[in-house]
């Protein structure tokens, strides 16, 4: 991978981090590059969430142009193998 590509990685990943934790999540970095999972988002006790702390998936797509549709919302292409991986993950 490129470094243009890696710096673009990187920003993604602290614009998600900086967001997270602005809403009460805590981002923790996957150590090895996966096909699908970039970090686990854990939700804060400021959720007040009860028994255990629910741990989220996350896969940062910054590298991967979105569109916005009609109706406000937005669409990522990933691929049938990235939907098999985070179906099976946890």
């Amino acid at each position: 991978m490129s470094d243009d590509k890696r710096l673009i990685e990187q920003e993604g990943v602290g614009v998600f981090t900086v967001k997270s934790s602005h809403y009460g999540g805590l981002v923790r970095n996957t150590d090895t590059h996966d096909k699908g999972i970039d970090a686990e988002l854990e939700v804060s006790n400021s959720f007040s969430v009860k028994g255990r702390t629910p741990f989220i998936g996350v896969q940062i797509k910054s590298r991967t142009e979105a569109i916005k549709l009609a109706n406000g919302d937005f669409s990522v292409t990933v691929t049938e193998q990235n939907i098999d991986y985070w179906s099976r993950y946890g």
